[in-house]
């Protein structure tokens, strides 16, 4: 099993606090997104319903670059991951280095057989070469409605048994190469 680890030479992992939310919220608002709800209906929502969330930082500057959580955890053996990244503040490879640390946590933290991935068609191509690591479970056409149109739901899935043959030891060890 991959080693437990929160952070890379570049970026680290904090559990996020009931503060955060309005973090997010403001990084989310600055972005234009015009369907967020208002600001308490998401931090009350922030508040609960997530498994774990972590606040990306920057290593160099301290500097919270997004966030990411794993949610909907089922005692079937899965959970859901989201996160989230700012483009102002994020250098290439930070967003895939904090999800790749946050799937292993998830992995190392669980007896979970999967994590799923729910994106629109929007976020595919900046999920990178990592969409290539993912079983497509499928698309639900048209499944939402948000910025005026509706969008597909992707569904992916990365399973453990893919997790550890992926190399993820490995990976995460060259990753962490300069950590502290």
């Amino acid at each position: 099993m991959p080693l437990s680890t929160l952070e890379s030479r570049r970026v680290r992992l904090v559990a996020a606090g009931d503060d955060d939310g309005v973090v997010l919220y403001r990084l989310l608002l600055g972005q234009g997104l015009s369907t967020l709800p208002t600001q308490k209906a998401f931090l009350t929502e922030f508040a609960r319903g997530a498994a774990a969330q972590f606040r990306i930082e920057r290593r160099d500057t301290g500097d919270a670059t997004g966030f990411s959580s794993l949610h909907a955890f089922d005692p079937a053996g899965h959970v859901e991951f989201g996160i989230y990244t700012n483009p102002v503040t994020n250098l290439p490879g930070l967003g895939a280095e904090a999800a790749l640390l946050t799937m292993n946590y998830a992995f190392t933290t669980w007896n979970i057989h999967k994590v799923y991935i729910r994106t629109t068609e929007a976020s595919l191509p900046s999920m990178g070469l990592s969409i290539n690591m993912l079983a497509e479970e499928g698309i639900l056409r048209d499944h939402l409605y948000f910025q005026g149109r509706h969008w597909d739901l992707h569904i992916f899935a990365m399973y453990r048994e893919q997790w550890v043959g992926f190399g993820a030891e490995r990976t995460l060890r060259r990753l962490m190469s300069s950590a502290s």
